[in-house]
Formats: C-alpha cells, structure tokens, sequence
C-alpha cells in the first residue's frame, strides 16, 4: 500500500527483509507455502529440477517458521492443508502426501541447522536468542499499535502489512 502511495520506493528484497517482527515474515510463508507446493505438484510429470527446487523452497520455508517459533502460522498451514485435502478428495493423498514430506524436510533442515550452529559456537541457544525476547514477542506493542492505528483509519484500514514499513519501540 504504501509503495503504491509512494510513500516507500518499490523494492523485490523489502519482501523477504524488514519484517519488524517475525510474525509478519511468518505471514507472508503461510501465504507462499501452499502456492510452492501447488507448484511442485504441477511440475512434477513435466519438469523434475523445477519440482525438486519449488520442494526444496517449501523445506527452506518451513525451516524458517521453525527458527522463529511461529506456532499461529504452523496450526494455520497444517489446519488449511488438512481442509484443502477433506475439500479436494480426487487429490487428497497427494497433497498430503507432499505437504507432510515437505514438513519432515522442513524439519530435517531446521535439525542440521541447530546441529551446524552447535558445531560452530557450542551452543543451541543460539538459534532462539534473538528472536524470541519476551513471552509476547512483541505482540503486546503490536496490538497496541493495531488498536490505534484502527482508530485513525476506522473504515478503509492501513492495508496488509504496513506494520513492517512502521518504526516503533517495543
């Protein structure tokens, strides 16, 4: 919203950096999880290196909701893929099939790294130290926020994640 105001220049990395809170980072893979393994499953007669690396994209993504603890966005995928697959029954042990692979490989991924981290510096606390400060995570200075900026724009909204764009104390 705010480039098309431009307020903020364009920018492809702003989608993948600046999140202010890994909540928003979690959105935005909750969002391109399913769209990755769509994907996959439509390549994979047609093209086996794009079905291999839209697979590996999805493993790197559910690493990543590892490393930062988002357990809202881990229920909100596992939730819409066990509803797409009741939905879809002519495909549904597919893509079951395919998100739980991706899941372990997720999950595979998300060891190594810790294991690697532990090689490294002697420590496993390292993977968490920063992104989880407090019990809330910032989620209290977030729906404060929220809650004034509902205010000023009562009927129209401030638009999908403009808090990433926003500098505040937490």
């Amino acid at each position: 919203i705010m480039v098309l105001q431009g307020k903020i220049p364009p920018s492809f990395e702003s989608l993948f950096t600046g999140f202010i809170n890994p909540r928003f980072e979690n959105q935005w893979e909750g969002m391109i999880l399913p769209v990755i393994i769509g994907t996959a499953i439509y390549y994979k007669e047609q093209s086996l290196k794009v079905f291999y690396i839209t697979l590996f994209l999805a493993a790197l993504i559910w690493m990543n909701i590892l490393f930062s603890a988002g357990r809202g966005v881990v229920l909100a995928t596992l939730s819409g893929v066990l509803l797409t697959g009741l939905l879809f029954s002519t495909h549904r042990k597919l893509w079951w099939t395919f998100n739980l692979s991706v899941l372990a490989s997720g999950i595979l991924l998300y060891g190594l790294a810790i294991f690697v981290i532990y090689l490294a510096t002697g420590t496993y606390m390292l993977a968490h130290q920063e992104l989880v400060e407090t019990s809330s995570s910032g989620r209290l200075t977030l729906w404060y926020s929220a809650l004034e900026l509902a205010n000023v724009n009562p009927f129209f909204g401030i638009g999908p994640m403009h808090f990433a764009q926003l500098n505040f104390q937490s």
